[in-house]
């Protein structure tokens, strides 16, 4: 069997084909899509976290953001901030601070969350130069708040006092 074919028939087809290929890869997710469902997920999976479990993942979040702080990774840390508390600054603003305050280290000491809010309490290991004395490695107290947002456990960039 031979099938005749005239070019408007031929190039209505090979449209056709191509716009239902365009169509089948338009309904494919994206890597933002995916994102963005990924993190929901993580948000719901922390809203549903008792008190007790939230603040142990607070703690774990604020040591990992000063263990990336301590390594030099900034861009890494500063995406630990909500997005108000970008607002004004970069990643380079962290380099100035850990280098002005001569951090070395942090461990969190406890943290006590209410609804979306955590507040946690670490030490930080500073380097404090002593004169006519050696350097020395000090503990410090230090507190940070932390949300859960839409976008998962942020932590909110303290203001002067």
């Amino acid at each position: 069997m031979q099938i005749k074919a005239n070019n408007t028939t031929v190039k209505n087809a090979v449209l056709a084909l191509l716009l239902g290929a365009a169509f089948l890869n338009g309904c494919q997710t994206s890597p933002t899509a995916d994102r963005k469902t990924e993190q929901a997920a993580e948000v719901a999976r922390l809203k549903a976290l008792s008190p007790e479990a939230l603040a142990n993942v607070a703690m774990a979040a604020a040591d990992k953001r000063w263990q990336q702080l301590v390594a030099g990774e900034y861009k890494a840390a500063f995406e630990s901030f909500t997005a108000a508390s970008k607002v004004g600054i970069d990643s380079d603003f962290l380099l100035g601070y850990v280098t002005n305050l001569n951090a070395k280290g942090a461990k969190s000491r406890s943290a006590k969350c209410e609804a979306a809010r955590c507040e946690v309490k670490m030490d930080l290991t500073v380097n404090i130069k002593i004169p006519k004395i050696a350097p020395r490695l000090m503990e410090i107290p230090h507190r940070e708040v932390w949300v859960l947002d839409d976008t998962g456990l942020k932590m909110i960039r303290g203001t002067a006092r």
